[in-house]
């Protein structure tokens, strides 16, 4: 996988409310990501980040840590720390954005404190086993409860050097597209 671009939605819903952060994010994953922040804090702007001396892709972080704290977004890492990491239970079949997606719950293999109880759900493709979406509740020491929701749409993935440049807002369909 030469590299990817979609469109990545992070919700987070409290007691209180909740707040969303949209972005386009285009990556070559040998040497740069670019994200187009769309909404939140920071919509109307874009940062290109050097992914060329890290060794190794960085991964959305999600459940206790900030999203904007540690690692740049890196599609698929995510689900794959969760996956080696964790027990899996396959909940049910159900579809999300028109695809048929597995629903897999998740348990931690190292066990948790009885104060904090993390439960997270992933919705992988079936058809092109890729992860759509990726849950997480916690309950905060408050006793609020936390759901943040990562959501992936408008996947492209590229192969054979065929990654779009990052002032590419939706990467058409051309040769090298793997899935979408």
């Amino acid at each position: 996988l030469d590299g990817y671009a979609m469109t990545v939605t992070q919700t987070v819903t409290t007691d209180g409310g909740s707040s969303s952060v949209r972005a386009r994010v285009t990556a070559n994953t040998s040497s740069w990501a670019h994200v187009e922040y769309l909404s939140g804090p920071h919509g109307g702007t874009s940062r290109r980040i050097d992914l060329s001396g890290t060794g190794t892709l960085p991964t959305f972080s999600t459940g206790l840590q900030r999203a904007t704290a540690g690692p740049v977004p890196s599609y698929g890492r995510l689900a794959e720390a969760l996956v080696r990491t964790s027990e899996l239970d396959v909940d049910r079949i159900e579809t999300l954005d028109g695809h048929r997606t597995a629903v897999v719950s998740l348990v931690p293999e190292s066990s948790t404190s009885d104060r904090v109880r993390v439960e997270r759900r992933l919705w992988i493709d079936i058809d092109r086993r890729l992860p759509l979406q990726i849950e997480t509740t916690w309950t905060r020491s408050d006793g609020q409860t936390v759901t943040e929701t990562v959501r992936y749409t408008d996947i492209a993935l590229y192969e054979n050097g065929s990654v779009p440049a990052p002032s590419v807002r939706h990467a058409p369909q051309q040769s090298g597209v793997v899935g979408t």
